[in-house]
């Protein structure tokens, strides 16, 4: 193979030329400052403009670097270590293509270490700094720590500022939901979803404990039937839609003992009226 330059029209170009005969343009510099690489058959497959901007498999625009390509993935850029690649930044053409949950058409940033496909090793967006203010996924659970290099849960926020979340309003600038680091939450409306609710003590077959026997175990146990003690809420907590359903409980309950007082009243008031009238 031999080569052969020279100036053509508006640009300098090398061509070359193999034993077999035929040749192509390989490079080529452009009065304007521009470098093209060509391939064999001529076809330019990457330009440098005057401004730095570099195109690979397109002509660059306004992107210091502008990638495309065919196949599987489109605009690939991959990052190598030990000679393989393990970190890509890719279009993918095929559902499935890199991880069960890509579908055909996503924009993504794929890895994996520099042996299996699988790996331990994360991925991390943060400042070059000392501290911990940035985002890892872990490669193996897909566990995302905000601030924390070993997430524990699928959103794990590790955070020194008290507003350690906020949801806010798109049109108002209003947070309708805060999360603080001390474990308070702010929320404008709570729906919890319950399989029971206590209609139940409405139902002819409900065993109302009777009077006597709740204040003898008010004054055993120190707390209402089928509500935990204090020392086991403060101890455990409590699940907020089971203690919304007990309290509505302890009140049907209670409007069931004001009806039966209110029949026992009525009673009275009747016999102390034949006595009078005697």
């Amino acid at each position: 193979m031999y080569n052969m330059t020279g100036f053509y029209g508006n640009k300098f170009s090398i061509w070359g030329y193999p034993q077999s005969g035929g040749g192509a343009e390989r490079l080529s510099i452009w009065d304007n400052g521009d470098i093209s690489f060509f391939n064999s058959a001529s076809v330019e497959r990457m330009k440098i403009l005057d401004n730095g901007n570099i195109g690979i498999g397109i002509n660059p625009g306004g992107e210091k670097l502008a990638v495309n390509g065919t196949g599987m993935q489109y605009g690939k850029i991959a990052s190598f270590l030990n000679g393989n690649a393990n970190t890509w930044v890719a279009t993918t053409t095929t559902a499935g293509a890199w991880n069960s949950i890509t579908k055909a058409g996503d924009n993504g940033i794929y890895w994996q270490d520099d042996a299996t496909v699988e790996s331990a090793n994360g991925f991390v967006i943060a400042p070059w700094s000392a501290g911990t203010n940035g985002i890892r996924i872990d490669g193996l659970t897909g566990n995302v720590g905000i601030g924390d290099a070993n997430p524990s849960a699928k959103l794990q926020i590790k955070s020194n500022v008290i507003n350690a979340l906020d949801i806010v309003d798109n049109t108002s600038g209003a947070v309708n939901f805060r999360v603080k680091s001390t474990g308070i939450v702010y929320a404008r409306e709570v729906n919890v979803q319950l399989g029971v609710f206590p209609d139940y003590v409405f139902e002819k077959d409900y065993q109302l404990l009777p009077l006597e026997k709740l204040e003898s175990f008010i004054a055993a146990n120190k707390h209402l039937p089928n509500i935990p003690s204090a020392n086991e809420v403060c101890e455990k907590g409590m699940n907020v839609g089971e203690l919304q359903r007990l309290q509505m409980e302890k009140i049907e309950e209670l409007t069931l003992y004001i009806i039966q007082l209110k029949k026992e009243l009525e009673g009275v008031k009747k016999e102390l009226e034949g006595v009078k009238t005697k």
